[in-house]
């Protein structure tokens, strides 16, 4: 045996780099995606010098619940979450949280800039070239010193990219929905770290479990 058919590990959605120079392991699956698992690279560590924004951009409901989870990290009032959106007003969300303009995200970014703790901001920009137009000039103004971005597995890798393109870049990707898809690690193929998976920290051994039932299943 020489270890797991290269076919159902691009079927899977390995990309084809992280399997280049790749030994397969004779006889044990859980193992070779392990290693295989160990090789990518983790987002950096969440800043949480004194001023420092952290931005969080998707749809608003995942990206708020993102947001809240970064902000318990870091040490941050989870109330003190901010959200931005170019929807006017929405209904749950306080004017005191809300940034409905770029222009109002400059002015309030001055006074984060004392805050000990990060500040967390979610920013609601699902795919679509409208909403994303508005997220880059608004991650401009609030200048984050991490970006991250929540997203779905079942999106084509491609389609992520021109998404994180078009809002000036993400640093790091929360994947939604691994269990519909066929191909979760084709994620991957962005290039941007991966740090969570449908919300848990997506350490080598999470990969290796996921991708283990779907190597069964594709098998």
């Amino acid at each position: 045996p020489t270890g797991i058919d290269r076919a159902l590990l691009t079927r899977i959605g390995i990309p084809a780099a992280l399997l280049q120079d790749h030994a397969a392991v004779q006889d044990d699956p859980t193992v070779e995606l392990l290693r295989l698992m160990a090789r990518l690279q983790p987002p950096a560590a969440l800043p949480s010098g004194t001023g420092s924004v952290i931005a969080v951009v998707g749809p608003r409901a995942e990206a708020l619940e993102l947001a809240t989870a970064l902000a318990l990290q870091v040490g941050s009032d989870p109330d003190d979450v901010m959200i931005a959106t170019s929807r006017g007003r929405v209904a749950k969300i306080d004017e005191s949280r809300r940034i409905d303009s770029v222009d109002g995200a400059a002015e309030r970014c001055r006074s984060w800039r004392r805050r000990r703790r990060p500040t967390i901001v979610a920013v609601e920009s699902p795919y679509g070239r409208r909403q994303t137009s508005w997220a880059m000039e608004l991650l401009d103004a609030i200048e984050p010193a991490m970006v991250w971005g929540v997203v779905e597995a079942t999106s084509k890798p491609e389609d992520i990219t021109t998404w994180a393109e078009r809002v000036g870049g993400v640093d790091a990707l929360a994947v939604n929905g691994l269990a519909d898809t066929s191909s979760p690690a084709a994620v991957l193929s962005t290039g941007v770290p991966v740090g969570l998976l449908d919300g848990e920290e997506a350490t080598p051994l999470r990969w290796t479990s996921i991708l283990s039932e779907h190597l069964e299943l594709a098998a």
